[in-house]
């Protein structure tokens, strides 16, 4: 969001631009959802940590797998 703003002589130009959302199943946070991520997810497999529930049910389970595979690679 760019803004252009005049208040009686006084000018004020900025931009807007709103932090990234942090990529889903990139527990390294490296911008690359891959296979290091897929270790933490299935060393969790079965737990109920929530830094790696995708899904945002209870319990690390096939769901928060299936929401993990829908985003390996690159974030965007």
């Amino acid at each position: 969001i760019i803004a252009d703003v005049d208040l009686g002589g006084v000018s004020m130009t900025g931009a807007y631009v709103p932090e990234a959302e942090p990529c889903k199943g990139d527990f390294d946070n490296n911008n690359v959802v891959d296979g290091a991520d897929l270790g933490f997810l299935l060393a969790a497999f079965g737990s109920v940590d929530a830094e790696l529930d995708l899904d945002g049910l209870p319990g690390i389970n096939g769901s928060d797998l299936g929401v993990f595979l829908a985003q390996f690679g690159p974030c965007p």
